[in-house]
């Protein structure tokens, strides 16, 4: 074996797993240590395992990368038992696909319950991108593998994020043609922004949930905003620091210092997307330090015997609810025009479509796929998503279907059929992908933009390119102008 050429392949990897050794040897065990070596295991270095190719056997090749994730996985567990991966991806998994052409001056008046739940991107039409993006980002967060086109396996890391997405956003015709651009979705420029937004926002937030504890705040009261780490940084944080601090009253915040209370609302103002966690803007480096008590109490931000309560996720989620609850019935109409039938009204609350039918799976998975389905428990679920749209009867009638005023319900006993049937450990056919959560959240958007419509047997399938290679939902006839999906299968 050329020695020359493993230590090459090897030596970025094993640096990086030493830095972060010496980081967990040489720091207090406090939440900001455990956020560094966060921070590293996910900008671990992902070498190329086919570069050995040529002096490795497949099963030394694959024998080599395990060995070494082993050993990241393990101290990833060991993190875990704070909280700080499985809340980074449980933030993504609650975000539902969700497509429009809006820009990213417009979005930004979206209430804040819709932007923090929906996984899009400004001006991108296209569910196969935005489908792609969240499973991609979650198999990252959550250091898991995901199958490719060469039949191996790997981890998702930034570079192959980046090139995996370009390619499907060219797919789709989506590449400008202006090239590595903010305003180009196939550009390097904005795909980066958007993996590094979006996983550095995951980790933020599970930060801001671990921090935001009893025993934490009892200790580390406060936090400081770190100083910028960009070539050329933005000089405007200190106008900004003091906007937000008056907004809020000055409460729990330093008007001499970018120091405040970890329950402070001046976290939530300062940020451009009104989220209490890091990053505060696109493409800001800021982060975010502990402030140890004795610093919090000399800057007046707490007294000496006083004790914090944990309020901030409280007071967050109230944020959420606050923004969504005072829509008119014409604002709804507003969102409808930009989303169409992706946002939906439930018990006088606007909420989005596939959120739903997101939450509803997740339930359903948690109640146990063993167990017999109790109705009684999802009683009043059903969702309604509406008629078929001019571009699904468009489809149709190339295949010669009329579907021209039906309308698509999808019940909590058909989610619990089809995760049943094909999804995880459960799907028999070799030639199918087990049904993740992101494929139910997209039987809403293969129903309204179809790519092929056919009859078959008693029903209708609907075909769409998403994630894998093509998503099927048969329907059936549920009764007069209703249609109801009965099976969702994943071709690779």
């Amino acid at each position: 074996m050329n020695q020359k050429k493993l230590n090459a392949w090897a030596q970025p990897l094993l640096q990086h797993l030493k830095q972060m050794e010496e980081i967990a040897k040489s720091s207090p065990g406090d939440s900001t240590m455990l956020r560094r070596l966060e921070d590293m295991a996910a900008s671990l270095p992902s070498p190329d395992w086919t570069a050995l190719a040529d002096d490795l056997s497949s099963m030394m090749e694959t024998s080599a990368a395990d060995e070494i994730h082993t050993h990241v996985t393990a101290l990833v567990a060991h993190m875990a038992a704070f909280g700080p991966i499985e809340n980074a991806v449980r933030k993504i998994e609650q975000k539902a696909p969700v497509v429009s052409a809006l820009r990213t001056r417009e979005l930004a008046r979206v209430p804040l319950d819709l932007r923090d739940r929906g996984q899009f991107s400004a001006g991108v039409e296209s569910i196969r991108v935005m489908a792609n993006i969240q499973a991609k980002l979650l198999a990252s967060i959550g250091q898991k593998r995901e199958l490719l086109a060469n039949g191996k396996e790997a981890y998702v890391s930034r570079d192959s994020f980046i090139r995996d997405m370009q390619l499907i956003a060219r797919e789709e015709g989506l590449d400008t043609g202006k090239g590595n651009v903010l305003t180009n979705i196939a550009g390097e420029r904005r795909l980066g922004l958007i993996y590094d937004m979006q996983t550095q926002s995951a980790r933020g937030y599970a930060r801001w949930k671990l921090d935001n504890d009893a025993d934490a705040l009892a200790v580390m009261p406060a936090w400081r905003l770190t100083d910028s780490t960009a070539r050329n940084p933005r000089g405007d944080w200190a106008q900004r620091w003091a906007r937000a601090g008056s907004a809020v009253g000055w409460s729990g915040a330093s008007r001499t210092a970018f120091v405040a209370l970890k329950t402070s609302p001046i976290w939530a103002k300062l940020s451009r997307f009104g989220t209490p966690w890091p990053p505060f803007d696109y493409g800001s480096t800021r982060d975010l330090e502990d402030v140890w008590r004795d610093e919090a109490e000399q800057l007046g931000l707490v007294k000496h015997s006083e004790k914090l309560e944990p309020v901030a996720e409280k007071n967050f989620n109230a944020d959420l609810e606050a923004s969504v609850a005072d829509w008119r019935p014409d604002q709804l109409s507003t969102l409808k025009l930009a989303f169409g039938d992706q946002v939906a009204e439930k018990k006088g609350r606007i909420v989005w479509q596939p959120d739903l039918i997101g939450k509803l799976t997740a339930d359903i998975l948690d109640n146990g796929l063993d167990r017999p389905f109790d109705n009684k428990r999802f009683k009043g679920r059903t969702a309604n998503l509406g008629v078929a749209t001019d571009a699904a009867m468009r489809t149709a009638s190339s295949g010669d279907v009329d579907i021209s005023g039906m309308k698509m319900v999808i019940t909590p006993d058909t989610v619990y059929h089809m995760l049943d049937r094909h999804g995880e450990g459960r799907e028999k056919d070799k030639s199918q992908r087990p049904l993740t959560n992101i494929d139910i959240e997209c039987i809403p958007h293969v129903w309204r933009m179809p790519d092929r419509v056919v009859r078959d047997g008693s029903g209708v399938r609907f075909e769409k390119d998403i994630i894998g290679r093509t998503q099927i939902v048969n329907f059936e006839r549920y009764k007069d102008g209703v249609f109801m999906p009965v099976s969702v299968r994943v071709k690779y």
